[in-house]
């Protein structure tokens, strides 16, 4: 139960209104321990929710309760809702849009009636999208990543989307949060729909490219003439001396090859060859290719170029690395293309500034070799299978 308290008291500390109340009564019968919510913001035509309160009679015997209205934010006066004689209320759903006043009053077995706080309820009107736009991210094969959706305008009714994919060969979607699934490389189009009805919509082209191996996203093809890629994984693609932009062909002789090596501690990126949004890897990222608990490599021959592919364990997602030789930097290989078909170096964006050696990942089908290295070879030809920045 409670302690009963005085009128009075009462009155001051919760502002109370008491109704009917004879003058001989000095205590309190009825107690209310949770007042209904004092304000609500809801929306025309998608109005819901309830009003709820919970209270006791000092006695243990049963409330009854009756809801009111007002025009005012007052629990004075008011006009009785019918059938409202719980403790709860369902606030009406077809309220256009507007203020309104609720409350309620309860009486106790011995006549006491007493009033609760007023909740006032603004009904905002039903306003739908005219606009939606996409925020649209990078997505790699076996990648996932959320794009956003703003709805236009900022009062609108309901913000909510459906999201869905238009090729989902391509990219998966998620219908509800707008988390898409890169599936093969390729476009697809990417569509939000309001959910208020308004029919409006907005589209977005991903382009999947490039595939996550471990938690690194590599290109799918070497790089080419600077800012290109290789056709296909297989082809045969340029040769880059470290830390120059220059592309050298992979087959044939070539002349003007620079012999002298630079000595720059990284790949400057105003030197990369890589296509936009890629560059040279780090030593880092292709330690997290060769981790073994991780990663699968195994030689193989896809079509016509043999090479090493590399498969995420997790994801069955691949790259292929094809072995195309590499142009060496000493005596009779200055400038020279070598071992077409079974040793590889790729550049790797890492140098040892006691040596002044610089790490490349070197491929061999002699010994089915698979690692990193560090030499003195800044002059000669490697390849550069890049990642995303």
């Amino acid at each position: 139960m409670f302690k009963k308290l005085t009128l009075p008291t009462l009155a001051i500390l919760f502002g109370l209104t008491l109704i009917g109340c004879p003058g001989k009564m000095d205590i309190l019968s009825i107690l209310i321990t949770l007042q209904p919510q004092g304000t609500m913001n809801v929306v025309a035509g998608n109005i819901s929710g309830t009003l709820s309160v919970t209270a006791e009679a000092a006695d243990g015997s049963p409330l009854t309760y009756q809801w009111y209205s007002n025009t005012t934010n007052s629990n004075k006066g008011g006009t009785a809702i019918s059938g409202a004689n719980k403790s709860s209320f369902t606030i009406p759903t077809s309220l256009p849009a507007g203020t309104y006043y609720y409350f309620c009053e309860l009486l106790a077995l011995d006549g006491t009636t007493l009033r609760t706080a007023v909740t006032e309820i603004k009904v905002n009107p039903y306003v739908m999208v005219t606009s939606i736009t996409i925020t649209p991210k990078a997505v790699a094969e076996g990648e996932k990543a959320i794009f956003l959706a703003t709805v236009q305008p900022l009062t609108a009714a309901i913000k909510g989307v459906t999201w869905s994919s238009l090729q989902p060969a391509i990219a998966t979607v998620n219908a509800s949060t707008g988390e898409v699934t890169g599936i093969a490389e390729g476009k697809a189009t990417i569509r939000a729909t309001a959910k208020d009805g308004s029919g409006k919509t907005a589209d977005v082209v991903v382009t999947v490219t490039g595939v996550l191996i471990n938690g690194v996203v590599w290109a799918t093809c070497n790089v080419d003439n600077p800012g290109t890629f290789a056709p296909n994984s297989e082809a045969s693609a340029k040769f880059f001396q470290w830390n120059r932009k220059t592309a050298w062909n992979s087959r044939g002789s070539v002349s003007g090859w620079n012999s002298t090596g630079d000595t720059s501690p990284t790949w400057e990126s105003t030197n990369d060859p890589s296509p936009d949004g890629w560059r040279v890897p780090t030593k880092a990222e292709f330690e997290k290719l060769l981790d073994g608990s991780k990663v699968e490599w195994v030689w193989t021959r896809p079509s016509y170029s043999d090479g090493y592919r590399f498969t995420d364990k997790s994801t069955g997602k691949s790259v292929f690395l094809p072995i195309q030789g590499y142009r060496g930097y000493t005596g009779n290989l200055n400038g020279v293309t070598s071992n077409l078909g079974t040793i590889a170096h790729y550049w790797v964006n890492d140098r040892n500034m006691v040596s002044g050696y610089i790490c490349d990942l070197l491929l061999t089908s002699i010994l089915s070799e698979v690692g990193l290295k560090y030499s003195d070879s800044s002059s000669s030809g490697y390849s550069i299978r890049a990642v995303r920045k």
